[in-house]
């Protein structure tokens, strides 16, 4: 996430948004071609959709970060045939995650806290802001 500041004499435009001067602007893009007085002042903090990115073997719980309201759930399976509940072990019907088949699906207003993996083998598990 690049900061800007305006240190011109007059606004500026920065993505539809008016920079007076002396102040800063936070983007999630990098400005190519800045107006007058504009300059670049960090590059960072950067963006990172991925919240959490890790390989499971065992049956295991995967808790959603708090704060995180919407979120993409992807799931690959390297070996084994797992099973998928969400937000607690009784929720079905459960989702089956075969091996060799990428499954992603997005959950929007905080409707996933948990999900509840059962299988053995390695599965690849990523939870991304959606």
């Amino acid at each position: 996430m690049p900061t800007y500041k305006n240190n011109g004499t007059d606004f500026a435009i920065l993505e539809s948004t008016r920079v007076y001067p002396g102040k800063t602007y936070e983007t999630l893009s990098f400005i190519e071609t800045l107006p007058t007085g504009v300059v670049k002042t960090s590059d960072t903090p950067m963006f990172n959709p991925v919240l959490l990115d890790q390989t499971v073997t065992t049956t295991t719980t995967i808790t959603v970060p708090t704060g995180e309201n919407n979120v993409n759930l992807v799931l690959y399976s390297v070996s084994g045939t797992w099973t998928a509940a969400f937000n607690s072990a009784s929720n079905t019907p459960v989702m089956t995650v075969v091996e060799g088949v990428l499954v992603t699906k997005k959950f929007l207003n905080r409707t996933l806290n948990s999900v509840i993996l059962t299988g053995s083998g390695n599965l690849q598990v990523r939870i991304d802001k959606a």
